[in-house]
């Protein structure tokens, strides 16, 4: 395959599809599954252990954004996740990802996505696999009724649901689209040698030389030397894999402004607003200003389950900036607020 950061040797049973310098489609027709390739350059995925919690509640909720509810699905439990496995793998001294979640279930279809994420040189490098089975609910039958046999009217009616997609099933049902989806992910696993591995992403410091700063960004936000302007950088995480998922912090330095009052400056904030969220109909913003500080504003907006927040304020020279942060909303408002001004303040001049 054309994809430079790896070496992966194809059995004679995998037919290429589809062979690009950037991606590759691949059928694999013992097992039945079809495999997805990527090489997503200037995208990162940071696995640092103090921010894996955030991560793995990000996960769920895409996963549930993506999945095709049925009534049944929807009326079981608010609680049930899609997701079925979450993982953390080491492939060498590179941590890497490994996810799996259904896309549909329901009578007469099953579908199951897996998902290898492996940061590297150029960016992140993922691979995904997708098992379909048109027979649906043998696994859960079969190992649900030597249970039934053995217990009372009592017990049944207190019963909780075995675990149906432990991996310990898989053995004995190896026809099945979950036993077909883990035994792709642990074949590219064992198979693949990363040529160009990347360093673990560290939460540092980080200089935009043509906006004449540095800063140190939200946690799990890696500069995205792509998505550059004159006076904006893009910051970008991956929450999910490499094409959902994607969350953006921006840094924008919007020149000298010197206003006569905190009235002036919402007004400055009011009219800006709707050229930022151009793209986004239906949106209600709030703006407010931090108690007791002069000369800074907050936005906030809500889309579906994306949230954006936006933070104004002054450098010392009263150059307007602000700090743009859009992703999902698992993360409380107050803590995004902690996580920008955090970032405001950690932002020093160079070359003044």
């Amino acid at each position: 395959m054309a994809i430079l950061v790896l070496k992966l040797h194809l059995p004679s049973h995998y037919v290429i599809l589809e062979d690009r310098e950037d991606s590759a489609q691949v059928l694999d027709e013992q097992n039945q599954v079809v495999w997805y390739f990527f090489l997503f350059t200037n995208l990162h995925v940071n696995l640092q252990e103090d921010y894996r919690e955030e991560l793995e509640k990000s996960l769920h909720l895409y996963a549930k954004s993506m999945f095709s509810y049925t009534e049944e699905t929807q009326a079981v439990n608010p609680e049930w996740t899609p997701i079925v496995d979450i993982e953390y793998l080491n492939i060498g001294s590179t941590d890497i990802l490994r996810t799996v979640h259904r896309m549909a279930i329901r009578p007469g279809e099953e579908v199951v996505m897996g998902h290898l994420l492996i940061p590297v040189q150029q960016g992140l490098f993922e691979g995904r696999v997708v098992s379909v089975d048109t027979i649906t609910g043998h696994r859960e039958s079969t190992l649900m009724m030597p249970i039934l046999q053995n217990l009372s009217m009592e017990e049944l009616q207190n019963l909780q649901r075995p675990d149906f997609d432990s991996p310990i099933h898989d053995s004995q049902f190896p026809e099945h689209c979950l036993s077909r989806n883990r035994t792709g992910l642990r074949w590219l696993i064992n198979n693949l040698y990363l040529s160009k591995p990347s360093p673990a992403l560290r939460h540092d410091r980080t200089e935009i030389p043509h906006l004449g700063c540095s800063i140190v960004s939200p946690p799990r936000f890696v500069i995205d030397t792509s998505n550059t302007s004159e006076m904006a950088q893009k910051f970008s995480r991956v929450s999910f894999c490499g094409t959902d998922g994607l969350e953006s912090f921006v840094v924008n330095s919007l020149g000298k402004f010197n206003f006569s009052s905190q009235s002036k400056f919402l007004d400055f904030v009011e009219d800006i607003i709707p050229k930022i969220f151009q793209d986004l109909e239906s949106i209600n913003t709030q703006i407010l200003s931090p108690h007791n500080q002069q000369h800074r504003l907050l936005a906030f907006a809500e889309k579906s389950q994306t949230r954006y927040v936006l933070l104004f304020f002054f450098d010392i020279y009263e150059r307007l900036w602000f700090l743009n942060w859009c992703a999902n909303s698992i993360v409380p408002v107050e803590k995004v607020i902690k996580y920008l001004e955090d970032s405001m303040n950690s932002l020093r001049l160079i070359n003044t």
